[in-house]
């Protein structure tokens, strides 16, 4: 089937959604997931941040304890930016290796298969973040954060073989349409989120929890 009309021009609003050009549809699937993706790290942050700040007061008492306490050898208030710190070192180390995967191998879908598996199974996990477990959890999100990086780079992968598909113009219809797929199901979690959140009376921690399950 062909992507555009008798004039060159895209006759559905996402070039191919509707068509058999499967690598747009998927470039269109994933874009809105990823959305999602960074609505939710930011409440399950928020969450952790609460674990967190709960530990040290628990463990470090007062003001001048704090100064050396250390929880799981970090400064407590630390501990977020160094599980930033070691989704980066992921990324620097393996993400030029999984880049030669995409561009020299045939294993390119494989390779978007296998990171949204492991996002899957890791946002399950985090829906059952509790005192006992956060930190864990905490590094479990460095991990997905190396996944969510590799899910971009595999989409973005396949934009020089789908701009040949449609053409310079039909491209540029396709990137707009895209900023509309990644942003809109971002938003409309946000609300239905905060919308849950409110009318149930959720706290920081149980927010996180519901956007884990509705994530996954």
């Amino acid at each position: 089937p062909t992507l555009s009309d008798s004039e060159g021009k895209c006759s559905k609003f996402f070039c191919g959604w509707s068509q058999s050009n499967k690598e747009i549809q998927g470039f269109g699937l994933i874009s809105s997931t990823l959305g999602i993706l960074m609505v939710q790290g930011v409440l399950i942050v928020n969450s952790l941040l609460q674990f967190s700040q709960k530990a040290t007061q628990e463990k470090c008492g007062s003001d001048a304890e704090k100064a050396s306490c250390k929880i799981y050898g970090s400064n407590p208030d630390t501990i977020i930016a160094n599980a930033s710190t070691i989704t980066l070192i992921l990324v620097a180390l393996f993400m030029p290796m999984v880049g030669a995967i995409l561009d020299y191998t045939p294993h390119r879908r494989l390779t978007g298969v296998i990171s949204s598996g492991f996002i899957i199974i890791i946002l399950g996990a985090q829906a059952f973040v509790n005192e006992q477990n956060w930190f864990f959890m905490c590094i479990l999100e460095s991990i997905l954060s190396f996944f969510f990086f590799t899910l971009t780079m595999i989409i973005h992968a396949y934009l020089p073989e789908i701009a040949l598909d449609v053409g310079e113009e039909n491209m540029v219809r396709l990137s707009s349409a895209t900023q509309v797929i990644f942003l809109g199901p971002a938003g409309l979690f946000i609300v239905i989120i905060g919308g849950v959140s409110v009318c149930l009376d959720l706290d920081a921690i149980s927010t996180g929890r519901l956007s884990q399950l509705m994530s996954s």
